[in-house]
Protein backbone atom coordinates (compact mmCIF):
# COMPACT_ATOMS: atom_id res chain seq x y z
CA UNK A 1 0.00 0.00 0.00
CA UNK A 2 2.84 2.06 0.97
CA UNK A 3 4.48 1.98 -2.59
CA UNK A 4 1.45 2.03 -4.20
CA UNK A 5 0.45 5.85 -2.92
CA UNK A 6 3.32 7.11 -4.29
CA UNK A 7 1.70 6.49 -7.70
CA UNK A 8 -1.31 6.26 -6.85
CA UNK A 9 -3.93 7.41 -9.18
CA UNK A 10 -7.26 9.44 -8.24
CA UNK A 11 -10.48 9.47 -9.92
CA UNK A 12 -11.70 12.34 -11.50
CA UNK A 13 -13.64 15.09 -9.73
CA UNK A 14 -17.36 14.61 -9.34
CA UNK A 15 -19.85 16.28 -11.26
CA UNK A 16 -23.50 17.38 -10.76
CA UNK A 17 -26.05 18.36 -13.13
CA UNK A 18 -29.69 19.11 -12.11
CA UNK A 19 -31.64 18.63 -14.83
CA UNK A 20 -35.44 20.91 -15.50
CA UNK A 21 -37.89 20.44 -13.38
CA UNK A 22 -40.98 18.24 -16.44
CA UNK A 23 -44.49 19.01 -15.32
CA UNK A 24 -47.44 16.75 -15.91
CA UNK A 25 -51.29 15.82 -15.63
CA UNK A 26 -50.92 12.41 -17.33
CA UNK A 27 -52.33 9.78 -15.38
CA UNK A 28 -52.63 5.93 -14.56
CA UNK A 29 -55.76 3.57 -15.65
CA UNK A 30 -56.20 0.43 -13.73
CA UNK A 31 -52.96 -1.32 -13.21
CA UNK A 32 -50.97 -0.29 -16.50
CA UNK A 33 -48.35 1.72 -16.92
CA UNK A 34 -47.71 5.38 -17.45
CA UNK A 35 -44.79 7.05 -18.90
CA UNK A 36 -43.40 10.43 -18.66
CA UNK A 37 -39.95 11.43 -20.39
CA UNK A 38 -36.98 14.34 -20.70
CA UNK A 39 -34.07 14.07 -22.63
CA UNK A 40 -30.28 14.54 -21.43
CA UNK A 41 -27.52 15.94 -23.76
CA UNK A 42 -23.91 16.21 -22.56
CA UNK A 43 -23.03 20.36 -23.04
CA UNK A 44 -20.52 22.52 -20.64
CA UNK A 45 -23.01 22.96 -17.95
CA UNK A 46 -23.56 19.49 -17.88
CA UNK A 47 -20.57 17.60 -18.88
CA UNK A 48 -21.23 14.12 -16.98
CA UNK A 49 -20.47 11.16 -19.44
CA UNK A 50 -20.02 8.48 -16.97
CA UNK A 51 -23.33 8.10 -13.79
CA UNK A 52 -22.30 7.55 -10.53
CA UNK A 53 -25.88 7.85 -8.66
CA UNK A 54 -28.80 9.27 -9.76
CA UNK A 55 -32.15 11.17 -7.48
CA UNK A 56 -35.27 11.96 -8.35
CA UNK A 57 -37.85 13.75 -7.11
CA UNK A 58 -41.39 13.08 -7.72
CA UNK A 59 -44.48 14.96 -6.73
CA UNK A 60 -47.20 12.80 -7.31
CA UNK A 61 -51.07 12.59 -6.11
CA UNK A 62 -53.37 9.52 -5.59
CA UNK A 63 -57.14 8.71 -5.79
CA UNK A 64 -56.69 6.20 -2.70
CA UNK A 65 -54.44 3.94 -1.15
CA UNK A 66 -50.81 5.74 -0.83
CA UNK A 67 -48.92 2.29 -1.02
CA UNK A 68 -50.45 0.62 -4.05
CA UNK A 69 -48.35 3.74 -6.08
CA UNK A 70 -45.32 1.82 -7.95
CA UNK A 71 -42.74 4.03 -9.74
CA UNK A 72 -39.76 3.20 -12.12
CA UNK A 73 -36.80 4.65 -13.48
CA UNK A 74 -35.28 3.62 -17.31
CA UNK A 75 -32.17 5.36 -17.61
CA UNK A 76 -31.20 5.73 -22.04
CA UNK A 77 -29.05 2.52 -21.94
CA UNK A 78 -32.06 0.70 -20.58
CA UNK A 79 -31.57 0.10 -17.02
CA UNK A 80 -34.73 0.01 -14.74
CA UNK A 81 -34.40 0.97 -11.59
CA UNK A 82 -37.57 0.28 -9.36
CA UNK A 83 -37.46 3.23 -6.96
CA UNK A 84 -40.84 2.68 -5.44
CA UNK A 85 -42.22 -0.54 -4.57
CA UNK A 86 -46.02 -1.62 -3.50
CA UNK A 87 -46.33 -1.37 -0.34
CA UNK A 88 -49.42 -3.23 1.58
CA UNK A 89 -48.97 -1.61 4.60
CA UNK A 90 -49.05 1.95 3.73
CA UNK A 91 -51.99 1.57 1.93
CA UNK A 92 -53.96 0.10 4.95
CA UNK A 93 -53.00 3.12 6.60
CA UNK A 94 -53.43 5.85 3.52
CA UNK A 95 -56.21 4.57 2.20
CA UNK A 96 -57.78 8.08 1.33
CA UNK A 97 -57.10 10.51 -1.63
CA UNK A 98 -53.67 12.50 -1.12
CA UNK A 99 -50.47 13.83 -2.57
CA UNK A 100 -46.99 12.93 -1.58
CA UNK A 101 -43.67 14.44 -2.57
CA UNK A 102 -40.13 12.83 -2.46
CA UNK A 103 -36.44 12.45 -3.67
CA UNK A 104 -35.56 9.03 -4.47
CA UNK A 105 -32.14 7.54 -4.70
CA UNK A 106 -30.53 4.83 -7.45
CA UNK A 107 -27.31 3.44 -7.72
CA UNK A 108 -28.24 1.17 -10.87
CA UNK A 109 -26.60 3.18 -13.80
CA UNK A 110 -23.05 3.34 -12.52
CA UNK A 111 -20.74 3.91 -15.36
CA UNK A 112 -23.58 4.53 -17.71
CA UNK A 113 -23.79 6.88 -20.16
CA UNK A 114 -26.60 9.05 -19.30
CA UNK A 115 -26.81 11.01 -22.46
CA UNK A 116 -30.53 10.37 -24.29
CA UNK A 117 -34.10 9.60 -23.15
CA UNK A 118 -34.96 9.10 -19.57
CA UNK A 119 -38.69 8.11 -18.58
CA UNK A 120 -40.55 7.37 -15.74
CA UNK A 121 -42.47 4.73 -15.14
CA UNK A 122 -45.38 4.95 -12.97
CA UNK A 123 -48.71 2.77 -12.08
CA UNK A 124 -51.61 1.54 -9.57
CA UNK A 125 -50.08 -2.10 -8.41
CA UNK A 126 -53.35 -3.12 -8.33
CA UNK A 127 -55.22 -0.83 -10.33
CA UNK A 128 -57.48 0.50 -7.44
CA UNK A 129 -55.50 4.18 -7.71
CA UNK A 130 -55.23 6.75 -10.16
CA UNK A 131 -51.84 8.16 -9.90
CA UNK A 132 -50.49 11.64 -11.43
CA UNK A 133 -46.99 12.58 -11.91
CA UNK A 134 -47.26 15.99 -11.01
CA UNK A 135 -43.73 17.07 -10.97
CA UNK A 136 -40.52 15.46 -11.28
CA UNK A 137 -36.67 16.10 -12.02
CA UNK A 138 -33.65 14.07 -12.25
CA UNK A 139 -30.30 15.04 -10.67
CA UNK A 140 -27.60 13.08 -12.03
CA UNK A 141 -23.98 12.38 -10.13
CA UNK A 142 -21.07 11.30 -11.99
CA UNK A 143 -17.42 12.22 -13.71
CA UNK A 144 -16.96 13.28 -17.54
CA UNK A 145 -13.79 11.02 -17.81
CA UNK A 146 -13.97 7.22 -17.33
CA UNK A 147 -13.05 6.81 -13.73
CA UNK A 148 -11.76 3.10 -14.35
CA UNK A 149 -8.88 4.21 -16.82
CA UNK A 150 -6.50 3.94 -13.56
CA UNK A 151 -7.18 0.93 -13.03
CA UNK A 152 -4.24 -0.16 -15.92
CA UNK A 153 -1.97 1.75 -14.07
CA UNK A 154 -2.55 0.37 -11.14
CA UNK A 155 -2.52 -3.08 -12.19
CA UNK A 156 0.64 -2.00 -13.56
CA UNK A 157 2.52 -0.65 -10.05
CA UNK A 158 1.34 -4.14 -8.77
CA UNK A 159 2.73 -6.10 -11.20
CA UNK A 160 5.95 -3.53 -10.86
CA UNK A 161 5.87 -4.41 -7.03
CA UNK A 162 5.61 -8.59 -7.51
CA UNK A 163 8.69 -8.22 -9.95
CA UNK A 164 10.75 -6.73 -7.07
CA UNK A 165 13.57 -8.94 -5.36
CA UNK A 166 11.10 -11.56 -4.29
CA UNK A 167 10.13 -8.96 -1.59
CA UNK A 168 6.45 -10.76 -1.84
CA UNK A 169 8.03 -14.49 -0.80
CA UNK A 170 9.95 -12.98 2.48
CA UNK A 171 6.61 -11.55 3.67
CA UNK A 172 4.40 -14.73 2.74
CA UNK A 173 7.18 -16.74 4.55
CA UNK A 174 7.14 -14.75 7.81
CA UNK A 175 3.65 -14.34 7.94
CA UNK A 176 3.74 -18.36 7.74
CA UNK A 177 6.15 -18.53 10.23
CA UNK A 178 4.26 -16.43 12.99
CA UNK A 179 0.80 -18.09 12.18
CA UNK A 180 2.75 -21.38 12.72
CA UNK A 181 4.14 -20.18 16.17
CA UNK A 182 0.69 -18.94 17.07
CA UNK A 183 -0.75 -22.58 16.72
CA UNK A 184 1.94 -24.24 18.93
CA UNK A 185 1.75 -21.77 21.42
CA UNK A 186 -2.07 -22.10 21.44
CA UNK A 187 -1.47 -26.12 21.85
CA UNK A 188 0.94 -25.66 24.65
CA UNK A 189 -1.55 -23.87 26.31
CA UNK A 190 -4.59 -25.97 25.77
CA UNK A 191 -2.10 -29.26 27.01
CA UNK A 192 -1.21 -27.60 30.23
CA UNK A 193 -5.06 -26.63 31.08
CA UNK A 194 -5.94 -30.04 29.95
CA UNK A 195 -2.83 -31.72 32.61
CA UNK A 196 -4.20 -29.73 35.32
CA UNK A 197 -8.06 -30.17 35.03
CA UNK A 198 -6.75 -34.31 35.19
CA UNK A 199 -4.65 -33.98 38.58
CA UNK A 200 -7.24 -31.74 40.80
CA UNK A 201 -9.57 -35.28 40.92
CA UNK A 202 -6.83 -37.25 41.94
CA UNK A 203 -6.06 -34.75 44.75
CA UNK A 204 -9.48 -34.88 45.77
CA UNK A 205 -9.46 -38.57 45.62
CA UNK A 206 -6.52 -39.12 47.86
CA UNK A 207 -8.24 -36.90 50.30
CA UNK A 208 -10.94 -39.35 50.99
CA UNK A 209 -9.49 -42.21 50.93
CA UNK A 210 -7.15 -40.49 53.83
CA UNK A 211 -10.19 -40.02 56.00
CA UNK A 212 -11.62 -42.92 55.43
CA UNK A 213 -8.94 -45.05 57.07
CA UNK A 214 -8.31 -42.69 60.03
CA UNK A 215 -12.11 -43.48 61.26
CA UNK A 216 -11.44 -46.79 60.63
CA UNK A 217 -8.28 -46.55 63.28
Amino acid sequence: MVTLSTNWTQVPAQETCKLPEQFNTKGTKGSAFSTVSLEFHYDEDCNINFLEHVTVYVEFSFSRYRGDTEIYLKSPSGTTSHILTYRPFDSFVYYDRGDLSWTYMSVHYWGEDPNGTWELLFRSHHGFSAVIVKEWSITLYGTETDPYLGDNQLLTDKQRINQNDGSNDTYIIIGAVIGLSTLLAIGIILLKKKSVSTIVPSKSLSKESTCKIISHT
